[in-house]
Formats: C-alpha cells, structure tokens, sequence
C-alpha cells in the first residue's frame, strides 16, 4: 500500500508538472504562477486523502478503531512542556494551591488554549511532584526538643482528557501517621504511610462558559489560607474543610484576573448531628472579587460561609480533645470566612478571618465559640539575581473554654530558590500560650520540584 501510495504521487506530480510546460508557452509568468498554486492544492488534497485511506486500511488490519488525533497521548513532566518556566517551580502543577485547584486547572487551560495540533485536541497526562525536608527546633519553659523529619512527599497526575474535562489526582506521604508516636526513628520509617490527598474530575472550559463542575475528593472551597509559613496557620487549622462532594463555580474575572467568582458545594458532614443520621447534610459557599489598579497594583477580597465549620480536618480530627467514637454534636455550627489582600509590586499585605457564628456544643459539654484571625506582610525580591522571598505573621487564635487552643503568635522567616525548582527557607516563631505559657520554634527547610 505504501508503494503504491509513492507511485500514485509521483505520478501526479509528473503529470502535473508536464501540463504545466506543455501550455507555458501560452500563458504569462503570473498566470503561469497561479496554474502551479492551483494543481499544488489540488495534490494536496489528493494526498490528505490517500493518508486517510492508508491510515484507515491500517487500523482496520490490526482491528484497532481510527482515532480523531494522529497523535500518541504524551505524558510529560508537570504543565511547562513549551512555556516560559518560573525559576522558583511556582508554575508548577505541585505548587497549586490547596484551594480551588480546579479553577486553576481551567484558567491555565484558557491561556494555553486547547492545545490543539492539526485541528484536532491532543490529550496530555503530566507528571508533577516534590520533596520537602524540615529540621525544628523547640523550646518552651520546661522543655527542649529537635528533629530532623521528612515533612512532604507529594506525586501529582493531572490529566486533560478533552477540550471539557480534566482529571487530577494527588498521592502524599502522610507524616502525621507517626508524628504523635514518641518512638524510634526506625519506627517512625515504618509507621509511613501514603494516603490520597486530592482526586476530582473537572468539566467546563472558560472560553466556552464562564460555569464549571468539580465532583471527587478536594479541600472544600472555603476560605483562602495563603501563607509563607513553614509552620501551620491556625486559619487552616480550624477553617480547611476536606471532603467527598460536588462543586459548582463561576469565573466572572477578565484576562487580566478582573471580576466576581464564586462556589458552591455540597458533601457528607463528618460529624453526626445528635438524633439524626448521616445524608448530604453539608453545603457552604463563597464568593471572591479582585480589581487591578495597575499592572503590579490589586485589591482582592473575599468571604464564605459553611453550614458546620466542626467538619474542619483538624477540628474533627482533635483540635479540641473531646470526641468520642461517635462524634456527636448537639447541634450544627455555622462558620464565616473573611480575607483582604492588597499587593503593591513586591509587596503583598493579607489578612484573614475565620470563626464560629455558634457555640460548639457537645452532648453536656459547651466548648464556646472559637476564632483566628492572621495578617501577613511579604516582600518579593531577587537577591544577587536569587528569586528571595521575606515575611512577618501575626495570628491570633481564641476558644471561650479551651485554655489549649488559645494562643498569639508571631513568626518571620525567608526564602530561597538557589537552583531552579528548589527551596530553601529559614523560620523562627513564638507562640504566646493563652495558659499563659509560651514557645520558640526555629523551622530550616529545603525542598525540589518537579
């Protein structure tokens, strides 16, 4: 067939080419310009359909159905395969952030287009991940401590099925399986375990509609906790919310990031409701607005509110040390979450709250309302031509009857990218103790991307 194929166009061209010299002594040089572009296209057309027919021929041999695309589905390491990478990995599909990953997911595909290649989608698998290594360092009033841990292995696959859907899924090492064991390091190694951070699949394309559906396993959209920090900010302590369920958004903004966008979801509480039974009792919202002023000059803010904030991870899984196996609230406790951020070139000022709209009660127990609040002030710059970042952290956390989980803290630190893809940060905090204690904890840190 391919033989066959080579004469057939040889044969044209031959024919074609001596057509032309048989009447070019009639015909002007333009004219004779524009016969040779008319038999060209019609060759090319000849050719585009003895392909098909060869290719269609060769399928059927094998018995394999024809596909719309020429082409093998790649897989490739993380989103930068032919863009312009950032120097510290931030463009990298490891460094999205736990929040809202599939909106991200969606406005990267409305800048990249469709990735389209000859006229027809090209389906991509790619690979992302990272490696993060702490050493700390604990002293409070009667005690000292230090350890050298691995804090974060991640493996990230995000695959773009079709023009609509995206499929995104994230395997962690989970640290906190032996974090609260006092043992052995070689316990700790074998206490490790890997465990299913995130995995959804997304429909919708921006530059069709401005909606999009979000069903698997992800952080809720509620809340925003954005932080430098290496340690963890009480915000996300006491507001992240992770879960099985349904989200439904909406992308008001512009190219330039301008505009509304909001979300709704919808899952399975985690705490039982005393005298009811589980069902998708569950929902919350938000709703986020950004303007730019100029080109480094914006202003974003941003709320939401969730029907139990009790269903927040750290919450439910001990925060306040009261649960029993049955995790039984007398009733629901709403949540409000409240953000500002203001950016000024390579300054960025951010401010959050998050906190109870009703006491948290327990069968007799009344544990009160709880809150936190957090401000952080960042400067981005390059120093000696090394991506650097510095900031401060204040936070405030309150709980009506939990001396434990009342604090004030104050942190600053830095951050280095000293080859590309890589980190290397430094971080001192002091936690005030509402008991009337207090801590000073020294974070060092070094981390690679992919």
């Amino acid at each position: 067939m391919a033989q066959r194929f080579s004469r057939i166009c040889m044969a044209s061209i031959l024919i074609g080419y001596g057509g032309l010299t048989a009447t070019a002594g009639t015909l002007t040089l333009p004219e004779q310009l524009a016969a040779l572009d008319q038999r060209i296209e019609s060759l090319q057309s000849e050719v585009k359909t003895l392909k098909a027919q060869l290719k269609q021929q060769g399928h059927a041999a094998r018995g394999v159905p024809a596909r719309s695309s020429g082409h093998a589905d790649p897989i490739t390491t993380s989103n930068t395969t032919q863009l312009y990478s950032e120097y510290d990995g931030s463009d990298l599909v490891v460094s999205y952030s736990s929040m809202n990953p599939d909106l991200k997911i969606l406005r990267q595909r409305a800048q990249w287009g469709n990735r389209a290649q000859h006229g027809a989608f090209r389906p991509n698998i790619m690979l992302s991940g990272g490696l993060e290594a702490q050493a700390q360092w604990l002293h409070d009033a009667s005690s000292e401590s230090a350890d050298i841990d691995l804090t974060r292995l991640e493996l990230d696959i995000l695959s773009e099925i079709s023009p609509w859907i995206s499929v995104m899924a994230t395997f962690n090492y989970d640290s906190g399986t032996a974090a609260t064991l006092d043992v052995a390091s070689e316990e700790r190694i074998e206490n490790s375990a890997v465990k299913l951070k995130r995995a959804f699949v997304t429909l919708g394309q921006l530059k069709q509609s401005p909606w999009y559906l979000s069903v698997g396993q992800l952080h809720m959209p509620f809340g925003r906790y954005s932080s430098l920090m290496l340690s963890a900010a009480d915000t996300r302590r006491i507001g992240r919310i992770t879960g099985r369920g349904v989200v439904v958004g909406y992308d008001g903004s512009a190219a330039s990031g301008d505009g509304w966008v909001s979300q709704a979801f919808i899952m399975q509480g985690k705490s039982n409701i005393l005298t009811q039974k589980r069902h998708l009792d569950q929902v919350g919202a938000s709703a986020a607005w950004m303007h730019h002023f100029k080109a480094q000059q914006y202003l974003q803010m941003g709320g939401g509110w969730v029907r139990n904030i009790a269903d927040a991870d750290s919450v439910f899984n001990g925060l306040y040390d009261f649960w029993d196996d049955s995790n039984t609230l007398k009733h629901r406790v709403p949540g409000l979450d409240a953000y500002m951020v203001v950016g000024n070139g390579p300054w960025r000022l951010g401010m959050e709250y998050v906190g109870t709209l009703r006491r948290l009660e327990y069968n007799t127990e009344n544990f009160g309302h709880y809150h936190s609040i957090q401000a952080s002030l960042d400067y981005a710059m390059d120093a000696h031509h090394i991506p650097s970042n510095l900031y401060a952290v204040y936070g405030h956390t309150h709980a009506d009857n939990n001396d434990q989980a009342g604090l004030a803290y104050w942190a600053t630190g830095a951050y280095m990218h000293l080859w590309k893809n890589t980190m290397q940060a430094l971080e001192y905090r002091f936690n005030d103790l509402k008991s009337g204690g207090h801590e000073h904890q020294l974070l060092m840190q070094i981390g690679a991307y992919f």
